[in-house]
């Protein structure tokens, strides 16, 4: 389980072109909420993983995604 923020890093090379793949895994629970922007700024996308399981995660979804476009693309 995380607490809090988890960071990987890893370079990959696509039709002979270098890339940095970094992945934050972010806890789900709403008390870390506040630290998810920080952390979109800058992006090129992002990834949401979500329980199927648990209705709460399912809503939480729609909410993660707005606060992501919201950061990443602007409230236009």
């Amino acid at each position: 389980m995380t607490i809090g923020v988890d960071f990987y890093s890893k370079d990959i090379v696509v039709d002979g072109k270098l890339y940095k793949l970094v992945i934050w895994d972010m806890v789900g629970q709403e008390r870390f909420g506040f630290m998810r922007p920080a952390f979109y700024k800058g992006c090129s996308g992002g990834f949401i993983a979500f329980s199927l399981v648990d209705d709460q995660s399912i809503k939480d979804v729609l909410e993660w995604v707005k606060k992501q476009i919201t950061t990443l693309v602007g409230s236009h």
